[in-house]
């Protein structure tokens, strides 16, 4: 084999190991996702409310800002009182998202809170997945386009160095 070619055929190689250990951690967040949705649709409800309801943000990189709500709730099981912070199985970011959920669960509200029975401090105020699921499998696809790229082409430069 030409020289000239294995050295891309080598930084190819890797870049491939790289989009498939990708492809498997986009894969353990989706299924567990779904795995924690399922579960959490068997969980029973209390009544609580809603204490802190706000948009936050923080940096990422060096000028675009993320934003997304930071909902504190309180709740009871069996007489025992809990205060929750997680809104649902995923991720709620994004400006308009965000704003939508701390909309929705104002301070002061009465909320409806799930929780796990096995673990009365593990509660969410939604049980479906998020707006999180349809980006994990977007990511997937690209992952899986670019790896498709990363085969095709070396394959491509063999074929036509040889002619």
């Amino acid at each position: 084999m030409d020289n000239n070619l294995l050295t891309p055929l080598i930084a190819v190689g890797i870049m491939v190991v790289l989009m498939i250990l990708m492809n498997a951690v986009l894969l353990f967040n989706i299924f567990s996702a779904q795995r924690k949705a399922s579960a959490m649709q068997t969980w029973p409800s209390a009544s609580g409310t809603v204490v802190e309801s706000e948009l936050r943000s923080r940096r990422r990189g060096s000028s675009r800002r993320i934003y997304y709500p930071h909902i504190v709730y309180s709740y009871n099981v069996m007489g025992q009182a809990y205060m929750g912070k997680r809104i649902g199985p995923g991720k709620y970011s994004g400006t308009t998202t965000a704003r939508e959920i701390v909309a929705k669960y104002p301070s002061g509200a009465s909320v409806e809170v799930y929780y796990d029975p096995q673990n009365p401090s593990e509660a969410v105020l939604e049980t479906n997945v998020s707006k999180t699921m349809p980006r994990l499998w977007v990511s997937l696809v690209i992952a899986n386009l670019t790896l498709c790229m990363c085969v095709a082409l070396p394959l491509f430069l063999f074929v036509f160095s040889k002619g």
